[in-house]
């Protein structure tokens, strides 16, 4: 079954060499950094003062829980597996192969921000949106790692894996945290709380692109 597996990721890899160009190196090199340590964590502060003033406070731990539980179970993963990277690799990465960091914090992250925003979404057209949208970032971050040859595809599945896992598990506690909480779940936002929402997530949108033209691996 190993050999199967480690066949398979070589042929794949192998595959998508012949398909490389610089214009979809450049395009998914992009893609990449949405799942980079950096980026992750200015969204992660953006989204943390956003709940703030929203008073969704029941969001704030579970979101920890799902960004460094997934984090901690992939670099243990890297540790106790030790499968070097891909040899044919648009740039070189320090660390282990598997499982994937950044498939792991994309199901964990971005699959978390678009069950918040579901929630609270109006209309079920607005909620299929961000659904797809959840799963269309989440598939190409974990895509553009292949594509790149820094990861295999058998890492990626690993990685969306450990990230599913703790996505439940920030789900649950948020639900339970809701239920439980001794603040008014109904309590209104702070004022102008719509606004700075905004000016944060244009903030956060600037450092992303300021990161990826000075980002040079």
């Amino acid at each position: 079954m190993a050999d199967h597996i480690i066949t398979s990721d070589i042929g794949i890899a192998n595959f998508l060499v012949g398909f490389r160009t610089d214009t979809l190196i450049n395009v998914f090199s992009w893609i990449t950094l949405l799942g980079k340590s950096q980026v992750i964590s200015s969204l992660i502060a953006v989204s943390v003062v956003i709940l703030w003033l929203w008073r969704r406070y029941y969001y704030i731990l579970p979101l920890f829980i799902a960004v460094v539980g997934s984090s901690i179970f992939t670099y243990s993963g890297k540790l106790f597996f030790e499968r070097p990277r891909p040899e044919m690799a648009v740039y070189v990465e320090n660390s282990f192969s598997f499982p994937s960091g950044h498939a792991s914090i994309a199901v964990a992250f971005y699959g978390l921000l678009s069950y918040l925003l579901i929630c609270v979404a109006q209309s079920w057209i607005t909620k299929v949106s961000l659904f797809l949208a959840g799963i269309l970032i989440i598939l190409a971050i974990g895509f553009s790692r292949i594509y790149l040859g820094v990861h295999y595809l058998s890492d990626v599945f690993g990685g969306y894996l450990v990230g599913a896992m703790w996505l439940i598990i920030a789900i649950s506690f948020s639900k339970w945290l809701k239920h439980t909480s001794i603040k008014d779940v109904s309590e209104p936002p702070i004022k102008s709380a719509g606004s700075i929402s905004v000016g944060l997530i244009i903030t956060a949108i600037l450092f992303y692109v300021g990161f990826g033209i000075n980002y040079h691996p």
